[in-house]
């Protein structure tokens, strides 16, 4: 488990300070979990797309939000490619099967 604090940036360039608590299955590769904090001043199209999180010195994450309330996000990270597509877990790592 990882956990700390950081800023939420979202689409509309508001950012927030908030909390997390993230699995990391691997190290480098997706991280679950959620952030908390007072997010009730937010829009909830906000969640929608272009969320990234940058914990305090750390790298910026992007997140896809998979649940919200005024008081959590519950959020998987993903990676960008360098051509700006998305990259799933499977293409992060090989499979250990």
């Amino acid at each position: 488990m990882e956990s700390g604090q950081g800023r939420l940036i979202l689409h509309d360039g508001t950012k927030a300070l908030v909390r997390y608590l993230f699995a990391v299955p691997r190290k480098g590769q997706r991280r679950y979990g959620t952030i908390f904090g007072d997010l009730s001043g937010i829009d909830e199209q906000e969640f929608a797309k272009n969320v990234r999180f940058v914990p305090t010195g750390g790298d910026e994450i992007s997140l896809l939000v998979t649940t919200f309330t005024h008081r959590y996000l519950t959020v998987i990270s993903y990676v960008v490619s360098q051509d700006g597509k998305y990259l799933s877990g499977a293409q992060l790592a090989p499979s250990t099967f």
